[in-house]
């Protein structure tokens, strides 16, 4: 899959939508970052491996307001990031990108929703 506009346009709102989801009391300005990778060959590891860094950094920055530093906000936070990255990695749907996920300390995304993903792309 070739990183298309609208893929661009969905991975930054997927990344901002789940950022809020544990925000929703907040009426402020909702955060918003765009994670660009025009420059990356995203079937390549090396490519999926940057990617899925600058999505974590993006994950990070959006939902980094969650952390108050006490345990319970931290979890929040490390919740927040944990969803947006993942919905991230499902927008963006390449299968290189999925195993650079699967690969890292949080919870994998099932095969069968990989498959289903990646299948009707």
């Amino acid at each position: 899959m070739n990183p298309t506009t609208s893929a661009k346009t969905l991975l930054a709102t997927s990344i901002v939508a789940l950022g809020l989801g544990f925000a929703g009391l907040c009426a402020a300005e909702e955060p918003q970052v765009t994670v660009s990778y025009r420059d990356l060959a995203v079937t390549t590891p090396q490519g999926a491996t940057m990617l899925y860094k600058r999505i974590r950094f993006a994950a990070d920055t959006v939902c980094s307001y969650l952390d108050h530093g006490d345990l319970s906000s931290k979890a929040h936070k490390n919740a927040c990031m944990d969803k947006a990255i993942a919905n991230a990695v499902i927008a963006v749907g390449e299968p290189q990108l999925f195993s650079v996920y699967n690969s890292n300390p949080s919870a994998p995304l099932p095969a069968s929703l990989t498959s289903s993903t990646v299948a009707s792309r």
